[in-house]
């Protein structure tokens, strides 16, 4: 899947396929996932969009979103509280959009930091960045960073409970 899909798939509005309220997975469990169709008029009704959103119980800081297309695809992912070590730099594989973060932040570790990830052609979802790249902020609310990175993903409608993820 090519850069121009991606960032297509990225900016086109979605929304939950059925309106109900989602109540996020608990930080009692060991773990617990919630996921949520979404649908958008500007991509094929054939394309399935999923939001997933996860939380690991005893790890009460660790957790991840992540929009996914065609079940396997993850084109963005949010992780929190999570160690990850990206690539080292290929000019030749890298998208113009990307090149220079790519380049910023090769073969960098995350320690325990929120980073995002992207799907990029050739790599998946292997390459990831620091939030404040995009203008995203870690937040102490787990629900607030959810609903961030629903921003980011131009994910609309979709409504938040407080449930036992909030013990």
């Amino acid at each position: 899947m090519d850069h121009e899909k991606i960032k297509q798939l990225i900016q086109a509005r979605k929304k939950p396929k059925e309106v109900f309220m989602l109540e996020l997975p608990s930080s009692v469990d060991e773990m617990q996932d919630r996921s949520v169709e979404l649908i958008s008029d500007e991509v094929e009704e054939k394309e399935l969009l999923t939001l997933d959103i996860s939380r690991y119980g005893l790890q009460i800081k660790r957790n991840k979103s992540q929009f996914r297309y065609n079940k396997t695809n993850i084109i963005l992912r949010l992780d929190i509280y999570s160690t990850h070590t990206n690539p080292e730099f290929v000019e030749e594989k890298a998208p113009m959009e990307l090149k220079e973060l790519m380049r910023k932040y090769s073969s960098k570790r995350f320690l325990k930091e929120a980073h995002l990830h992207f799907y990029i052609e050739g790599y998946n979802d292997k390459w990831a960045f620091p939030l404040c790249e995009f203008g995203l902020k870690e937040k102490d609310n787990f629900k607030e960073m959810v609903e961030e990175f629903c921003k980011f993903c131009n994910i609309v409608d979709l409504k938040f409970i407080y449930g036992s993820l909030f013990c």
